[in-house]
């Protein structure tokens, strides 16, 4: 995900280049302020432009595909 706030089009626009196995939410916290990483995070949960399947993964599955000691 792009460290800006990548709704609609930029989300739009990686959804259609990236393997969806390749997406992986991150934020700039500390750097950027924790409201607006919450925000974002909240955006995108309650965005329709992905479904419940690849919500969860770029939120955790595919984090934790490259790091299992996490799980």
């Amino acid at each position: 995900m792009s460290a800006t706030l990548p709704l609609p089009r930029q989300l739009n626009a990686l959804l259609e280049i990236a393997d969806p196995k390749h997406i992986l939410y991150g934020s700039d916290y500390p750097y950027t302020p924790e409201a607006l990483v919450t925000t974002l995070a909240t955006q995108l949960d309650d965005s329709s432009q992905l479904t419940d399947v690849l919500r969860a993964d770029y939120m955790r599955n595919n984090a934790l595909t490259l790091f299992p000691r996490f799980a």
